[in-house]
Formats: structure tokens, C-alpha cells, sequence
């Protein structure tokens, strides 16, 4: 992932990127993990910091493979 966050000069850049992929998750993917503080983007009404946010969406991600794959596996047994 910070592969691709390099691609962005700025930090602000970064952090957004990383910012409107949760909020795809939250939004669009309706993910609902275990832990729903994954999806904030702000702690006591302040903005997490950008290697907060990427640890967050790395395990959104982990999640949501781990989800596919157990998926896949059920439907195996058809």
C-alpha cells in the first residue's frame, strides 16, 4: 500500500487517498468489521495521523480478503 501512497507528492494527498478508501469501504462496501473504529477517521475530535489511517486500511483490506476467500471456500462444497 505505500507503494502506491507513493505516487502522491503530499502528504495531504496521501492521508486523502487513504480517507476516501475507508469511507469507499464504509459507504459503498458497507463493511462492518468486528472493530468499527477501523472506519473513523478522527479520535476525540481530532484527525488521526496518516500511518493511523493506513494501518487501518490495510486491515479493512486483510478483512475483506479474508471474507472472499472464506466465501469461495463454501461454495466449493456446491
Amino acid at each position: 500500500m505505500n507503494i502506491t501512497l507513493n505516487a502522491f507528492k503530499k502528504e495531504s494527498e496521501k492521508k486523502k487517498a487513504v480517507i476516501d478508501n475507508l469511507r469507499y469501504h464504509k459507504l459503498c462496501l458497507q463493511t462492518v468489521p468486528k472493530h468499527s473504529k477501523l472506519l473513523t477517521i478522527t479520535k476525540n475530535g481530532t484527525a488521526k495521523p496518516l500511518d493511523e489511517l493506513v494501518e487501518n486500511l490495510s486491515a479493512l483490506v486483510t478483512m475483506s480478503k479474508r471474507d472472499i476467500n472464506e466465501d469461495s471456500d463454501e461454495n466449493d462444497d456446491y
